[in-house]
């Protein structure tokens, strides 16, 4: 007999989902859940909506996926559109990935290949926060300051700083909301003067952080202060939207409450609402031009990146997202 792998995580005793209907999720036996969270933050317009699940059969019918070094597709141009309609100037490219996990992994890439390109080629190291959570690959690991799912893969992580939280409940000094920005402004600024800031490729955070910390923003003008650091640098600014993003805070990026654009973004969860996986890397021209100019292309992607399928699931749920203008009620 084979060894199958437990069918639950940390436990063999988890509930066998059967259909979801709206917020609800049913288990085998016909128990009824409330879906509260959107499952890990993912389901934004439930389960099993009717024009989703349209889009995605009339997909089916014509084609799952054209693979990107061969194709390009309608669901992915329609996709660009809407979420270039949703998230302002400066962030004109993106890429397709299938998970945030992968969206970390391509925004660093980008990174380092942007930097490579102007010939900043000691450019490499990250800095990051602790107490937060950009994924679960090797590279998204080692910029995640939560040591719980690190511990097991240290000396395998390539190397990252951190810094503190951007916690107001838990301050790393007392003081105003201010002066807590400052301080972690003037910190990030002194850990890129001691790691020599020709040696910095990028400084990622979460707006507002989700599961490293349970929903904490950051002190007034920190983004403000931060944006400041990296520029006087030559530091990229990567913001992981993965859960924040895609119209989770009441605005279609979290940071644009603050007016502040960052280089590269990513996003994920909400974005496709769960139908099918997907997650997007979003950064501006400056970005864009020594890497088209270079290589004609960002040096990044997998099987699935822009995969059809996805992005017609996501694009319908995009189109709901805005006809029903439901950002503008959370």
């Amino acid at each position: 007999m084979p060894i199958l792998t437990p069918p639950g995580f940390m436990s063999n005793a988890l509930p066998k989902v059967s259909h979801g209907e709206g917020c609800y999720v049913f288990d085998s036996t016909g128990k009824r859940y409330i879906d509260g969270s959107g499952g890990p933050a993912v389901f934004s317009l439930g389960h099993s909506h009717p024009e989703v699940n349209e889009a995605i059969k009339r997909q089916l019918d014509k084609i799952a996926h054209g693979y990107r070094y061969t194709f390009t597709s309608d669901p992915l141009f329609r996709l660009n559109e809407l979420i270039q309609a949703q998230v302002g100037p400066g962030l004109e490219n993106i890429i397709y990935v299938s998970s945030g996990s992968e969206a970390t992994e391509s925004a660093l890439k980008i990174a380092l290949q942007y930097h490579w390109n102007r010939g900043d080629r000691n450019r490499s190291r990250f800095i990051a926060r602790r107490r937060s959570y950009h994924g679960n690959t090797l590279g998204a690991l080692s910029v995640s300051g939560f040591a719980q799912r690190r511990k097991q893969f240290e000396g395998s992580l390539i190397p990252c700083s951190f810094v503190s939280a951007a916690n107001v409940y838990r301050p790393a000094v007392a003081g105003t909301e201010e002066e807590l920005s400052q301080f972690l402004a003037d910190e990030l600024e002194q850990e890129i003067v001691r790691l020599g800031a020709d040696n910095v490729a990028a400084f990622i955070f979460e707006p507002i952080v989700g599961a490293a910390g349970g929903v904490v923003p950051a002190p007034a003008g920190y983004i403000h202060k931060i944006r400041d650091v990296c520029d006087r640098n030559g530091v990229l600014l990567i913001a992981d939207e993965v859960m924040c993003g895609a119209g989770r805070c009441g605005t279609w990026r979290a940071l644009e409450a603050d007016e502040v654009v960052p280089d590269i973004m990513t996003t994920a969860k909400s974005l496709g609402g769960g139908y099918v996986p997907l997650g997007a890397v979003l950064y501006s021209n400056k970005i864009s031009e020594p890497i088209m100019n270079v290589d004609g292309a960002p040096n990044t992607g997998h099987t699935f990146t822009g995969h059809t399928l996805a992005c017609a699931a996501a694009a319908m749920v995009q189109e709901i997202v805005q006809r029903d203008g439901l950002v503008d009620r959370v």
